[in-house]
């Protein structure tokens, strides 16, 4: 699968859980850059359910992407995808809004089941639902815990897996995820570190 452009979202929030900062990294995987970058600052639009995480995250995220000058041939979000007791998580949610291909790659599991995952870069094993297969476990760096892949929108599970094993040449997260990770929690950083006026 060629790839030129692709992108990682991810957020971070203050630790009142009220504040939000959503970062859309951009990277060129020819040029092995950052194209772009754009955090968006707001107040958590939703409180935390379980299971419901798209109705927390998807509009701060979708505000960060909208700022993006390029189309990115595919995005990567810190999410889960069909991996979901609803098969509707927060990059099915992105592919929705943007029309672009999407794919949720997460750090934890979140529902189904999976057998056991080789130790070598590009193990893998499926994930499976009520006996239907939602994602895959992906070993994305030797001996290093894998991450949990799964389909957001407009692009296959094979093709999926590809990407995020292409973005992840070195570290466990994809680069542009990682990179999202970074700028997400620097932004957040810096707003909470200003001193506050008083009347």
């Amino acid at each position: 699968m060629r790839i030129n452009l692709w992108a990682g979202v991810d957020a971070a929030y203050d630790l009142t859980g009220a504040l939000v900062a959503s970062a859309a990294v951009v990277w060129s995987f020819e040029e092995v850059r950052v194209v772009e970058c754009h955090v968006a600052l707001g107040a958590t639009p939703a409180p935390y359910v379980p299971g419901r995480f798209a109705e927390r995250e998807a509009a701060p995220t979708l505000a960060a992407l909208r700022a993006v000058g390029v189309r990115p041939s595919v995005v990567i979000c810190d999410a889960h995808g069909r991996a979901h007791p609803r098969r509707w998580g927060l990059a099915c949610e992105i592919a929705r809004l943007t029309g672009w291909p999407t794919i949720g790659c997460a750090k934890s599991l979140l529902c189904g089941r999976h057998g056991p995952v080789g130790p070598a870069r590009g193990d893998w094993a499926d994930i499976e639902l009520d006996g239907e297969v939602v994602g895959r476990v992906v070993r994305t760096q030797t001996n290093v815990r894998p991450v949990y892949v799964s389909v957001g929108g407009n692009i296959e599970l094979d093709a999926a897996v590809e990407v995020v094993l292409l973005a992840s040449p070195r570290f466990r997260l994809p680069e542009p995820l990682r990179l999202a990770h970074q700028q997400a929690r620097l932004a957040l950083t810096k707003v909470l570190a200003r001193p506050r006026v008083t009347a």
